[in-house]
């Protein structure tokens, strides 16, 4: 890794990092972003890709993620199929409600992702204390 920085507002973490490697012989780097949202000590972070919502705490002493967190899987369609596939942030409504948006499909994803993109979703968490 290059460089690496940490940008944090009062609700947000937004995760900034340059890495850089090579694959046969030929070097090249990626730029990342992240961006999470924490209230108090509880931080919230969502995956595209495994169409998953994890839940953690961050240690008193810092920007240390503190145990283990808790994964939940979003909604699937009636065949398993991910329909949250564009979620792109998420934010905590109260103890136990969050609010997540999504972004626009893409032309190659699947279509069962058409149905929630470019929309708001609200979310009960069970048994978060």
């Amino acid at each position: 890794m290059s460089t690496h920085d940490v940008v944090a507002s009062e609700a947000h973490v937004l995760d900034l990092a340059t890495y850089a490697g090579s694959r046969g012989g030929e070097r090249f780097t990626w730029n990342t972003v992240r961006l999470y949202h924490v209230d108090g000590d509880r931080i919230a972070v969502i995956s595209q890709v495994s169409s998953a919502l994890w839940l953690g705490r961050l240690a008193p002493s810092g920007w240390e993620v503190a145990g283990d967190g808790i994964c939940y899987a979003l909604p699937r369609g009636a065949d398993g199929g991910i329909v949250y596939g564009t979620a792109e942030g998420v934010s905590w409504m109260g103890p136990d409600q969050l609010v997540m948006v999504s972004d626009k499909a893409k032309p190659d994803q699947d279509p069962l992702c058409r149905a929630k993109d470019q929309s708001i979703h609200l979310f009960e968490i069970p048994n978060v204390s």
